[in-house]
């Protein structure tokens, strides 16, 4: 009898752990498929999904996914400089995303957005001067909330 026990507990844990490893392995894919969508959510506090990425001012891809030839600059030729003011377009979408996400640093933000990481700083910036936004902490420690 204690063979036959043995034998169905081997035969349990053995169908358990291999659901286990076919969960952990879907749940990978899963991951890969949604930072390689770019989508951000799951369990990170209830947060708000990813919102589309600003669009970048200059060259090469420098979002997610693959990697493409950059663009040559217009005019004289040779490399883009920093990028520039962020549009109207930028700005709303930097003010919706904070509107629906407060209490993020800016690096946050960033990440979350996507983009050109100096045009998010730059719409921050110009959305506190002009009082659409409202912070709170110093340095890293600021974080962002809807005025």
């Amino acid at each position: 009898m204690p063979n036959n026990l043995d034998a169905a507990i081997q035969s349990i844990v053995a169908r358990a752990a291999a659901d286990v490893v076919r969960v952990v392995k879907q749940s990978i894919a899963d991951e890969i498929n949604r930072l390689s969508s770019g989508s951000v959510g799951g369990s990170r506090g209830g947060r708000v999904a990813r919102q589309p990425a600003l669009p970048s001012s200059g060259g090469g891809g420098g979002g997610r996914g693959g990697r493409q030839a950059p663009q040559k600059a217009s005019g004289r030729g040779g490399r883009r400089g920093r990028s520039g003011s962020p549009s109207e377009n930028d700005l709303r979408t930097v003010h919706d995303f904070v509107r629906g996400n407060s209490g993020l640093r800016s690096e946050e933000i960033q990440q979350r957005l996507g983009g050109e990481p100096e045009l998010i700083r730059k719409a921050l910036a110009k959305l506190r001067a002009t009082g659409q936004v409202r912070t709170e902490g110093q340095k890293r420690a600021t974080v962002y909330f809807n005025a």
